[in-house]
């Protein structure tokens, strides 16, 4: 079983797939920054609490992927502890569903109603909202980090930046090529914001925790304006949204073979054809009723 990190005095991390927060509180209580994805993780987070002996009393989730708060709901059950959420990520953490749904544009097929794209159902007892939050003798700062998702949040507790999925290893980036982003401008912004956060660790969800940040961030800027500079090219000449994924996949080598695959991707290339559009370096018409995407010259 992984065993607790320790990044400062009450500050701990678990890893797993992921690496999921832990804060020590008074009363031998303790905060976890998010779950994982299903009652397995869950399992993890709570026998490494137990042995440790602390009391999980709070859920903080950063946002509202199924891999985030997937473990919740075995959580609240076995401990009653309350969750904390942003706005708006709240909505579809009670309303599993909505995330196929919107995924795929309307009611999804079988296949994209897995554990992975729609967890089990969590209650939100409290929304995660700015400037702060304390939690026992815990203050949290609360930190917008919009893009990745609609209302991400990260929180700062003992100069400790827990900031969910902000940022990207590189490896996942080549292993991808689109990273799942529903608003780029917003990404990129919130990758800014995170260079000026004044904090002496960072844990990211994916990534192992850094005491510097700036490499990293820098790396996922990069690595946007490349998609944007390959989307670009692409659409030197008029093309529909599916084939810009194509000739994305052909350049970068990239299979896709499954429906989850397929739409994760094409959500993220429509984030990015939103925000040239809105930028003015695409225009689109239509032509015998097939909308068709270019570059504007």
């Amino acid at each position: 079983m992984p065993e607790l990190i320790q990044v400062n005095e009450d500050i701990y991390y678990l890893s797993d797939h992921q690496n999921y927060g832990i804060i020590k509180t008074a009363g031998n209580e303790c905060a976890v920054v998010d779950t994982g994805m299903d009652d397995d993780s869950a399992q993890l987070i709570l026998a490494a609490l137990e042995a440790e002996k602390l009391k999980l009393s709070v859920v903080i989730n950063t946002h509202s992927h199924a891999d985030h708060y997937g473990g919740n709901n075995y959580l609240v059950k076995k401990t009653g502890c309350k969750v904390y959420a942003p706005a708006f990520e709240a909505a579809i953490m009670t309303n599993p569903s909505l995330e196929p749904f919107y995924i795929y544009g309307a009611e999804a097929p079988q296949e994209l109603k897995q554990p992975f794209m729609m967890a089990k159902r969590s209650p939100v007892d409290k929304l995660l909202e700015e400037p702060s939050m304390v939690i026992r003798d815990k203050e949290f700062k609360v930190i917008p980090l919009p893009g990745h998702s609609p209302n991400q949040m990260g929180v700062i507790v003992d100069d400790v930046f827990f900031c969910g999925d902000s940022v990207f290893s590189l490896s996942a980036w080549n292993k991808l090529i689109l990273i799942y982003m529903v608003n780029v401008g917003e990404m990129t912004k919130s990758i800014e914001r995170l260079k000026r956060v004044a904090a002496k660790s960072f844990v990211p969800s994916h990534v192992t925790p850094t005491g510097d940040i700036i490499e990293l961030a820098d790396a996922n800027l990069t690595k946007i304006q490349e998609r944007v500079d390959d989307i670009l090219h692409v659409l030197q000449v008029p093309a529909q949204t599916a084939t810009v994924l194509w000739e994305l996949c052909k350049k970068h080598g990239l299979a896709v073979t499954t429906l989850q695959q397929y739409y994760l991707c094409m959500d993220t290339l429509k984030a990015y054809l939103s925000f040239l559009l809105g930028e003015g370096l695409v225009t689109y018409d239509f032509d015998a009723n097939r909308l068709m995407w270019r570059a504007v010259e």
